[in-house]
């Protein structure tokens, strides 16, 4: 559940701003004590700052969160380009993209690497 809530507020907050009580309905969760160490780190950073019921972000922080979802969507695409190889899928067990030297600027990285027993 943590994670959705990582997500959900990562892709909410790259707007500039979340509407705390609207979140936690939607989630059904306690936003600031979900994410209690995250969102610590980016008011301390200056990324975020609450005003009333609302977390906005500051330049920085819309800085950070291009950042951030250019990293989620790089990661997304790895995980797409593995599951479009049919020699990896027919040898579903040895999947492990986070095991994997792959370089997304690189199309040979993403070639079939199997360990075979």
């Amino acid at each position: 559940k943590k994670e959705i809530i990582k997500y959900v507020f990562l892709t909410e907050i790259f707007s500039g701003k979340i509407e705390i009580d609207k979140f936690n309905k939607t989630l059904n969760c306690n936003l600031e004590k979900e994410l209690f160490i995250e969102l610590l780190g980016l008011k301390t950073s200056g990324a975020i700052i609450k005003d009333q019921n609302a977390l906005i972000a500051t330049e920085f922080g819309q800085y950070l969160f291009v950042v951030l979802m250019k990293d989620f969507y790089i990661g997304m695409d790895l995980v797409r380009a593995v599951f479009r190889d049919d020699k990896r899928l027919k040898n579903k067990d040895y999947i492990d993209i986070m095991k994997e030297n792959i370089d997304p600027l690189n199309s040979a990285s993403m070639e079939f690497k199997a360990e075979t027993n």
